[in-house]
């Protein structure tokens, strides 16, 4: 396991000898199935380490950044 220079957490894949992010592997095993490469795995409480499948939201890549850019309206 290692920590990524974003803050998310990462696990060691021997059968590709990669790692791959912690939050994409919880959500793909509650799918049953690969998330496709414009799923991205929004974390509710926006702590990257809290891989919780309770705060995990599968997300399209338009709807995430939309949804990050009214959290940054909302702020200023």
């Amino acid at each position: 396991m290692i920590i990524d220079k974003f803050g998310y957490i990462n696990i060691f894949q021997p059968k590709t000898k990669s790692y791959k992010a912690e939050h994409r592997l919880v959500m793909e095993q509650h799918l049953n199935r690969k998330l496709s490469e414009d799923e991205i795995v929004h974390h509710i409480n926006e702590i990257k380490t809290d891989n919780r499948l309770c705060n995990l939201q599968v997300m399209n890549r338009y709807d995430h950044t939309l949804l990050h850019q009214l959290k940054i309206k909302t702020i200023y």
